[in-house]
C-alpha cells in the first residue's frame, strides 16, 4: 500500500488531543503526505496546510483519540476502503496502535511498508422499513425506560432461540466483545474470529445466557415492548412493540495498521483492572 492522502478524525473534547493534532499535521505534512480534516474544525486549524476530510482523497485514517474515535472512523474507513491508524488518547484504546509519541515513527514505518492490515468484520442490521446500519462494536436493543422489563425474541437462522425478559440485548461482534459486552458478562472472543455474541443485559432468569453463533446465520430479534436501537453507541431507531431487526454479517470490514502482533489477552488484564 502506498499512502499519499492522511484523513484525521479525532476528539475534540479531548485537550490533549486537541493541542497534539497541529503538530501531527505537520509531521505527516513534513513527510510529504497531504491532510484533510473535518469541515467543521478547518476555522481552527486555519494555520494548517489542511483541505476539507470530506471531499479529499484520504487513502488512511488516522484516528486520534479513545476507542468512541475509532468507531466513528469505521464509518468512514469502510465507505472509502482504507485503513486505520488508531493514536490512543482514550482511557482503554483497545483498538488503538500507538501513542502519539510513537505518530512519526509509525509514518516512517509505514512508508516502509512495515506493517500488516487486520481486517475486523462488521455486522449489518436491517429495520422494518428498510433502513440499513453497520457496526464494528455492537448492536444495542434495550427497554424504553427504567420500568418494567424488555421482552425480547430471538431467532437465529430460522431456529427459535429464545423469547428473553431482561433489561436489553447486546450483538456483538469480536471487536466489540472486549466493550460492553464484556462488562455484561459476555465472552472474550479471538478477534479473528468470524462469529456474533448474543449477551443479555441484567436477564430475569437463570437460564439465559450469552450465545456465539456463526456470523453468517441471521438474528432476526423481535421486540414485544416500547424500546431503543443504537449502532455503536448511537442512538438510531425507537422500537415500537413487535418491531424486527435483522442482523447478519456485513459484506465488508475494516482494515487496521498494525505494526506488531497483539496479546488480546494481556491487553484485557492491563486495560481492565
Amino acid at each position: 500500500m502506498d499512502f499519499k492522502n492522511i484523513g484525521f478524525i479525532f476528539n475534540p473534547c479531548k485537550h490533549e488531543t486537541m493541542d497534539a493534532i497541529p503538530e501531527m499535521v505537520r509531521s505527516a505534512r513534513k513527510k510529504g503526505y497531504h491532510c484533510g480534516i473535518g469541515r467543521a474544525y478547518l476555522d481552527l486549524f486555519k494555520d494548517l496546510d489542511v483541505v476539507e476530510l470530506e471531499s479529499s482523497k484520504a487513502d488512511l485514517i488516522v484516528a486520534a483519540g479513545g476507542d468512541g474515535t475509532i468507531l466513528r472512523a469505521a464509518a468512514v474507513a469502510w465507505e472509502r476502503s482504507i485503513p486505520i491508524l488508531g493514536v490512543n488518547f482514550g482511557r482503554i484504546g483497545f483498538l488503538s496502535e500507538i501513542d502519539a509519541a510513537d505518530f512519526e515513527i509509525a509514518l516512517d514505518n509505514i512508508a516502509a511498508g512495515n506493517f500488516s492490515p487486520e481486517r475486523r468484520m462488521m455486522l449489518e442490521g436491517t429495520l422494518q422499513n428498510g433502513s440499513i446500519y453497520y457496526c464494528l462494536n455492537d448492536f444495542l436493543l434495550f427497554r424504553h425506560s427504567f420500568e418494567g422489563i424488555a421482552h425480547i425474541n430471538v431467532n437465529i437462522d430460522g431456529w427459535d432461540a429464545s423469547t428473553i425478559f431482561c433489561d436489553g440485548l447486546i450483538i456483538s461482534t469480536p471487536t466489540g466483545a472486549t466493550g460492553y459486552s464484556i462488562s455484561a458478562g459476555g465472552p472474550v472472543i479471538s478477534p479473528g474470529l468470524e462469529v456474533s455474541i448474543i449477551t443479555p443485559i441484567c436477564p430475569h432468569s437463570l437460564y439465559a445466557r450469552p450465545i456465539v453463533c456463526d456470523a453468517n446465520d441471521e438474528l432476526v430479534l423481535t421486540m414485544y415492548c416500547q424500546g431503543h436501537f443504537s449502532v455503536d453507541g448511537q442512538l438510531v431507531w425507537e422500537f415500537a412493540p413487535e418491531d424486527v431487526v435483522r442482523i447478519r454479517k456485513a459484506s465488508h470490514g475494516v482494515d487496521f495498521i498494525r505494526f506488531a502482533e497483539r496479546n488480546l489477552y494481556s491487553l484485557i488484564r492491563e486495560k481492565l483492572t
